[in-house]
């Protein structure tokens, strides 16, 4: 799967939300998923959407057999949103939009104002871990969707966001509190919709590699987890699928061990390891082109901001005035399985990772779990 796969904003992982927003009523430009759609016009009580970070299409290949629950319920494969990571791909879930419109495009974003790279889940200094006095929320808000469907339906469909307790104060501690949860609110009168995140396998695989025996147990967890849900529930459909996939790290490259790339730079390096944003200084052009093409070009791709914007790779819309701020004058974006680092207080090695635009970083699975016919 070492292909170059370019995201689809047809049959992403943004067209489920849509999909579900539309099935609410709520009004959104983006299109349908039409088996998801037709799944969804059955009329289930519960609807209950499960993001498992990292949980990509290759990941499941080579760590669950075919005849597995999860592998006989892929009723499709779908693409991430660009670029292929976390931050960017959760908040298209749970936003309905691009990232060109939400703009948390990456791990860590460069704020001009600020004059730093700031990393958008934690509030700090990407390269000095220094906490920022700064509200990402208010520098970049957006409606989620469980807000947009409980005004469209008028408080008639009873939203619920269960994520981990390191992300929400009352959040869950493990897979088995969150089991419980769930089955606790699918019990009630009420028609439901639950979307819930975890960070899991994708935390494993970074630390121990995309093929390890402690990535397989983390997977398998995850199927007897979803297996045990899908047993214990009714007249509820369950949507699993994934934020991005991952590939194993073969080189890392240190922009410090480049002096004639590194001095063109006008800020340090931001967004992620595998989509990387770079400003330059005046005059500096030509010899950044000179630099990438001598040191990078046969791992990476070179995108002037003019060329992203034309490709619409952050998504078919009218750009995010801090999306423009964000993607600088050139993304970096890498085609094997080296990524591009620059050093920090506390660099740390990564067997696996993401964001690039590799198939396997790009395709995950739509697998819809129907009560009904089980």
């Amino acid at each position: 799967m070492d292909s170059i796969h370019f995201p689809d904003y047809k049959h992403s992982i943004l067209n489920i939300s849509s999909t579900l927003l539309k099935y609410y009523g709520v009004e959104t430009p983006y299109a349908s998923l039409e088996k998801l759609e037709k799944e969804l016009n059955k009329d289930y009580k519960n609807v209950i959407l499960m993001i498992f970070d990292g949980l990509g299409i290759d990941i499941l290949n080579k760590n669950l057999p075919k005849d597995s629950l999860l592998q006989k319920h892929i009723v499709e494969e779908i693409t991430s949103v660009f670029p292929p990571t976390t931050t960017a791909a959760t908040t298209s879930y749970y936003s309905g939009k691009t990232p060109i419109e939400h703009a948390w495009l990456g791990w860590m974003c460069y704020f001009n104002k600020l004059n730093k790279a700031i990393e958008l889940f934690k509030n700090s200094d990407f390269y000095t871990g220094e906490k920022i006095d700064i509200d990402v929320m208010k520098e970049l808000p957006y409606s989620t969707i469980y807000e947009q469907i409980t005004e469209a339906t008028k408080n008639k469909v009873k939203t619920h966001k269960l994520f981990p307790d390191f992300i929400q104060t009352d959040g869950y501690k493990n897979l088995e509190e969150l089991h419980r949860t769930i089955c606790q609110l699918t019990k009630s009168n009420d028609r439901n919709f639950v979307l819930c995140y975890s960070p899991f396998p994708d935390k494993i695989i970074h630390r121990y590699g995309t093929q390890s025996d402690e990535t397989q147990k983390s997977v398998l967890k995850t199927v007897r987890f979803i297996e045990n849900i899908y047993k214990q529930l009714d007249d509820t459909l369950i949507i699993v699928s994934a934020d991005h996939g991952l590939i194993d790290i073969e080189k890392e490259f240190f922009i410090e061990e480049y002096p004639d790339f590194m001095e063109c730079l006008s800020r340090p390096l931001s967004l992620e390891d595998r989509t990387i944003s770079i400003k330059l200084k005046d005059g500096k052009k030509e010899q950044v082109l000179s630099a990438f093409n001598r040191y990078f070009a046969k791992d990476f791709i070179l995108l002037s901001k003019e060329e992203v914007l034309q490709k619409q790779l952050f998504g078919p819309a009218k750009p995010n005035p801090k999306a423009l701020e964000f993607i600088g004058d050139y993304i970096i974006i890498s085609k094997s399985h080296n990524s591009l680092r620059q050093k920090t207080a506390s660099n740390e090695p990564l067997k696996a990772a993401h964001a690039g635009i590799l198939k396997a970083e790009m395709l995950v699975p739509l697998i819809l779990l129907n009560t009904h016919s089980r």
